[in-house]
């Protein structure tokens, strides 16, 4: 019971640090939002007993890749030459996906929450044991390849495309 109020505490969390990563008007403060944000869905990781995603949500995402993105910001320089309709634009369509968001997930929060893996093959049982590394690894670089290289080359074309919307 400990855990469900837990996990629904980390979910409000990870939506106010969502909202702040919309609505702040610096892109530093943004990013650091998003390092809080890869923080709490680490925090949601470890109580779904899954310390390595943790660990690598921690090291990869909050740590390799928001480090990289405020580096690129720091070295692009952006000056915010805010604009009210521009702003007003950007906000009214961040709270209407905020809408769409809420009321997809508004099915999963009525439910009851299930943090226990029983079927399929990532259970907790196979996960915990001291296998649950190899066993991730494996899956990843066999079964999950294509995938896992098409994620690689979907981050290389949005970091391309924002540098190539930035020179604009």
């Amino acid at each position: 019971m400990i855990e469900s109020v837990f996990v629904v505490v980390c979910m409000m969390l990870a939506i106010v640090s969502a909202l702040w990563v919309i609505f702040s008007r610096n892109t530093i403060y943004s990013a650091l939002w998003m390092i809080g944000f890869c923080l709490v869905i680490a925090v949601l990781f470890l109580l779904l007993r899954l310390e390595f995603i943790a660990l690598l949500q921690i090291v990869v995402y909050a740590g390799a890749i928001m480090m990289f993105i405020i580096y690129a910001v720091m070295m692009l320089n952006l000056r915010m030459e805010e604009r009210i309709s521009r702003i007003l634009k950007t906000k009214l369509s961040g709270i209407a996906l905020l809408i769409v968001f809420l009321f997809s997930m508004a099915p999963l929060i009525t439910t009851t929450l299930d943090l226990e893996g029983t079927q399929g093959e990532f259970t907790l049982d196979i996960l915990q044991n001291g296998d649950g590394v190899r066993f991730l690894a494996v899956n990843m670089f066999s079964d999950y390849l294509i995938t896992f290289e098409l994620v690689a080359v979907l981050l290389t074309a949005g970091i391309v495309g924002a540098v190539a919307l930035t020179k604009k």
